[in-house]
């Protein structure tokens, strides 16, 4: 895009393709009337909070699965 290389797999969903370069993400808006590529959005994917997947249960399996996780 405007003579910028980039070094990355790009992945396309519902109009947008997203480019993952290391920690450093990159959206453009794909318009295929026109044939326009605008740049939607960057962000840093290091700064997004980690998250830990729990079960749902009060029994001592889940409490120590749980545990486990956290």
């Amino acid at each position: 895009m405007y003579g910028i290389t980039y070094d990355a797999i790009g992945i396309y969903h519902n109009g947008t393709v997203s480019l993952l370069e290391g920690d450093n993400c990159t959206v453009f808006d794909i318009d295929f009337n026109t044939g326009t590529v605008t740049l939607d959005s960057k962000y840093d994917t290091s700064r997004f909070l980690s998250y830990v997947d729990l079960m749902i249960g009060d029994s001592e399996e889940v409490r120590q699965y749980n545990i486990e996780r956290l």
